[in-house]
């Protein structure tokens, strides 16, 4: 079982669920909207203890997501597709081969099409 995939693709989950009302330049405000590191928050909220050592969130990728959310002000939708474009990258989602070639040689649009063509 991979801890880090299966905690990444819930927070991909829950940014594309519609359940959040999104939120830009802080955490959250008071009407309950939260930012992407919200959703984060809530995610792990949901998860047993982690044991000591793992880690859950790639290095590097919170503050792109901060990035994301608050410069590019970029909807959920597409953090999330990022966040997958990132995870497939680092080697946290096992993927084909050929799904990994296509997006080197055709970018990375087009090797997110494909991922969601097969599900991951």
């Amino acid at each position: 079982m991979n801890e880090q995939a299966d905690f990444v693709r819930a927070w991909m989950g829950e940014l594309r669920s519609g359940k959040h009302r999104q939120v830009f330049g802080a955490f959250a405000d008071d009407t309950g909207a939260v930012c992407a590191m919200g959703v984060l928050d809530r995610v792990f909220d949901t998860r047993a203890p982690v044991p000591r050592g793992v880690v859950l969130v790639p290095y590097g990728l919170l503050d792109a997501v901060v990035d994301w959310n608050d410069g590019d002000r970029l909807g959920f939708e597409e953090i999330a597709d990022r966040i997958e474009a990132w995870a497939v990258r680092a080697g946290i989602f096992d993927i084909p081969a050929a799904l990994a070639q296509a997006d080197a040689e055709v970018g990375l649009n087009a090797g997110l099409d494909a991922l969601q063509a097969v599900g991951v």
